[in-house]
């Protein structure tokens, strides 16, 4: 999955299926990773065109 970064910098993670279909497209949240590994993704606000 790709995730947008602040700067504009693209970053992407492999997600388990779990973690996948709470990850919309157009959520805005804090991502924590490290490295190269997806740790989190928290939402702060919803995409309401999905």
């Amino acid at each position: 999955m790709k995730f947008k970064l602040g700067n504009g910098e693209e970053k992407e993670f492999k997600v388990l299926p779990h973690q996948y279909t709470v990850i919309l497209d157009g959520n805005v949240g804090e991502l924590t990773f490290k490295g190269y590994k997806y740790l989190n993704f928290y939402i702060t606000k919803i995409n309401e065109n999905q």
